[in-house]
This record gives C-alpha cells, structure tokens and sequence, in this order.
C-alpha cells in the first residue's frame, strides 16, 4: 500500500494492525501510526449522554483535567484550552488564577458544559477562532489525534501564541503497554475517530516539525476508576506500565520558538 506520511512526507509505512474494517500504519520516517479505515463524525456523543457523562464519570473527567492542569510549565496568564469538550481543564485552570478560555466544534459539548459546570468555553472551530490577544499557555487534551492535518492544525495553533509561550499536547500512546495487551479492544484506538496514534518520540518530532521546542515529555496512566476484580487487573498493568514507562499516555510540554 502507498501513501504518504502526513508529517514527515515519506511514504515507508508498514501495517502493524488490521482490526474490523480498519488498519493502523506506521510510518517508517518519523513514527506516526495512521489509520485507514472509515471516519464517521456522527459518531460524537449526544447532549443526552454527555449529560450521563457528568452525572456518572465527573470524577474521571474532573481527575483527568487535574492531570494535565499539575503539568503546567506557568502559574497564571492568558490560556486556550482548543478541543475543550465540557470545559473541564478550563474550570482547572482558571481555579489556579489563569484566564482561560475553550473553544470546541461540538456544540453538544459547549452547551452542556455551560449548564451543568458554567464553564467559560465557546462553539467554535479552530479555522473561525479570532483573538485580539495571543496566549501564554495553549492546551490540546487528547484532540490531536482527532486531527487530519496535524501539521496544518499546529501551525495554525501556534498563531495564537505568544513567543516563548507554551503548548501542552496529551495523547494515547501507541506504544503503551495497554495497546500491545489489549491491540484491537484498546480505548486509544477509537479507529472511526482517531486519524493518527502518537508515541512520545512520533509527537516530540511533530511538535518540533512545525517549530515548537520539546522540553517535558511525561508518560503517564489514565486512572480507568475500574472496580473489582477488572480493576485489580488494570491496576496491576499499570504498575507494571509505569516501570516500564510505557503508560497509556503522553504529554509533552513545547515552547514556541
């Protein structure tokens, strides 16, 4: 099969998993894994359950935002968190002092997370977003991976920063432990979503690509909050994962240069 990598443009790749009516592609450049398959957008949860959502995971959702929040390279200024989901890295944030602003193009998600957490977050694509200001502190929470162009949508991301300001990308990592137990049933995967899967060396090159400076890269675990004997299981994975460092997760904390 020929293609061509979409962030380093060779066209090495090799198939590392074919799952049902999809297939993960590593580019034998720079790393990343690309998804062939069918992408259906329609596929993004409803107000409904994105109110089931808050009412049954709101501590995991809570959690996962103080994560990322704990890794923030500044303590106050202008933030953008873009992909903002329900607004909860937002809330975080402007707990710690930030002026902090999300954008999302699902407008399920903005209207849900201005009712239940009267989040400040707004209904807008990237493409649209206009801003007077630049920010010190952009995030991407677990977004890039939704992304077609990365490069494209970077660049683009980077024009909102200030220099020598700080961006904060989180993504499944496909080199985690989780994936190479778990492979097709993994919760990175989500092939009708996510277009690209990271490791921290194929995001560390991405970032650096479209001239952002690397200078954190942390591997991590999602806390799954599974109970009983299952969560004995995972929990046991995660240990072993978090020796090993091969979490499910990479952050990776860049500076516009």
């Amino acid at each position: 099969m020929t293609m061509t990598c979409r962030v380093c443009n060779k066209d090495e790749y090799k198939c590392i998993l074919m799952g049902n009516g999809y297939g993960l592609w590593k580019c034998g450049g720079c790393g990343v894994v690309m998804t062939v398959g069918k992408f259906d957008d329609s596929q993004y949860q409803s107000e409904k359950e994105l109110e089931k959502q808050y009412i049954f995971q709101k501590e995991l959702f809570e959690d996962c935002a103080k994560d990322i929040v704990k890794h923030f390279p500044i303590t106050s200024g202008k933030l953008l968190d873009i992909g903002c989901g329900l607004g909860w890295l937002v809330n975080q944030a402007q707990k710690m002092g930030f002026n902090a602003i999300g954008i999302d193009s699902g407008k399920a998600c903005i209207d849900v997370g201005k009712k239940y957490l009267h989040a400040n977050i707004k209904y807008c694509s990237l493409e649209n977003f206009k801003s007077q200001e630049k920010f010190d502190l952009i995030t991407l929470n677990h977004v890039l991976e939704h992304i077609e162009h990365p490069n494209i949508f970077l660049s683009k991301t980077k024009s909102f920063l200030k220099e020598n300001g700080y961006i904060i990308v989180a993504c499944p990592n496909i080199n985690s432990l989780m994936f190479k137990i778990f492979r097709q049933k993994w919760y990175g995967l989500v092939p009708n979503q996510h277009r690209f899967q990271y490791s921290p060396k194929s995001l560390k090159f991405l970032l650096e690509k479209t001239g952002f400076k690397a200078e954190k890269v942390v591997i991590n675990n999602l806390d799954y909050k599974v109970r009983g004997f299952k969560g004995l299981i995972f929990n046991l994975i995660l240990k072993i994962a978090d020796i090993t460092k091969t979490g499910d997760q990479v952050i990776i904390i860049a500076k516009h240069e």
